[in-house]
C-alpha cells in the first residue's frame, strides 16, 4: 500500500510561526496555494499534525506550519483508511446539499435505497449502465443523475446534457439519448454547470464516468450490474 506521497518544506514561507493552532496551519497553507478554499482543519489523527480538506482535496500539515503531505493515512493498528473515512464524511455533506429538483430523478416503488450517479451522454458504460435502470428500481434502488460532460462545459456532451434537460420528459429524453437516438437541440436554463462543479468537488474528475454515490458519502464505484449494486449498499461500511 502507498501510504505517503509528497512532503513538502514550508518552513521559509511560515518564518518564525510555530504555535501549534489552526492560524498557523492556515497561514502555511496559504502561503503555497494563495487561491484555495480552505473549508476544514481538524485533528488528523497523527500528533503534530492536522488534516485540512481544500476545495475537496485532504492533505496533511504539520501544526508548527513546516511541512505538509497529501496522500493515504492509513491507522495501522486499528487498519483504516483515516484519509478515506474523512473524504467518506465530506461527501456525504455535499450529497446532503444537493437540491433534488436539480436531478433526473428515477425513483423506485417502494424505496430502500438511493445512489446519485454522475453521467455523461457519450460515455459508454454510463449508457450500460442505464439500461439496468429499471432493474435497479425493482431492487427499491432510486436513481438520481446529476450531469458531468467529461469534455467540460464547452463540450458536445455539454450541448447534449442541456438539450435533454430541456426536453418536455427529461427522463425519456436521458433514456432516448443515451440509446443514441438523436436529441431535439433546445436551450434553457439548467443546472448543468453547477452539476458539473459538485462532480469536481467530489472528485468524479479522478473517478471518470459513471460515478455512483450512496447517501452516506461511499463512492461505491463506476458501471455496476444491479446484484452488485445492491450488495454495496448493503454492504456495512468498514
Amino acid at each position: 500500500m502507498r501510504v505517503l506521497i509528497t512532503v513538502l518544506a514550508l518552513a521559509s514561507a511560515t518564518g518564525g510561526l510555530v504555535q501549534a493552532n489552526d492560524d498557523t496551519v492556515r497561514s502555511a497553507v496559504r502561503s503555497v496555494a494563495p487561491q484555495a478554499n480552505i473549508e476544514h482543519i481538524r485533528d488528523s489523527g497523527v500528533p503534530g499534525f492536522r488534516e485540512v480538506t481544500l476545495d475537496g482535496r485532504i492533505v496533511y500539515v504539520s501544526e508548527d506550519g513546516k511541512h505538509l503531505f497529501q496522500g493515504t493515512l492509513y491507522d495501522i493498528p486499528n487498519r483504516v483508511d483515516r484519509t478515506d473515512q474523512s473524504r467518506t464524511t465530506q461527501r456525504a455533506g455535499v450529497l446532503a446539499s444537493i437540491d433534488s429538483g436539480k436531478a433526473i430523478r428515477f425513483p423506485a416503488k417502494d424505496e430502500k435505497h438511493h445512489v446519485t450517479v454522475f453521467t455523461d451522454i457519450d460515455c459508454g458504460y454510463c449508457r450500460k449502465l442505464h439500461e439496468h435502470v429499471a432493474e435497479f428500481n425493482a431492487l427499491g434502488i432510486s436513481v438520481d443523475y446529476l450531469f458531468f460532460p467529461r469534455g467540460g462545459l464547452q463540450s458536445p456532451a455539454f450541448g447534449k446534457a442541456v438539450s435533454v434537460w430541456c426536453a418536455d420528459d427529461r427522463a425519456r429524453a436521458l433514456t432516448d439519448a443515451k440509446a443514441g437516438k438523436a436529441l431535439t437541440p433546445k436551450m434553457c436554463a439548467n443546472p448543468i454547470a453547477d452539476a458539473f462543479q459538485v462532480g469536481l468537488k467530489l472528485g468524479v474528475g479522478e473517478f471518470g464516468t459513471p460515478a455512483v454515490f450512496a447517501d452516506d458519502g461511499r463512492q461505491l464505484g463506476g458501471y455496476l450490474a444491479p446484484p452488485a449494486m445492491l450488495e454495496r449498499l448493503t454492504r456495512t461500511p468498514d
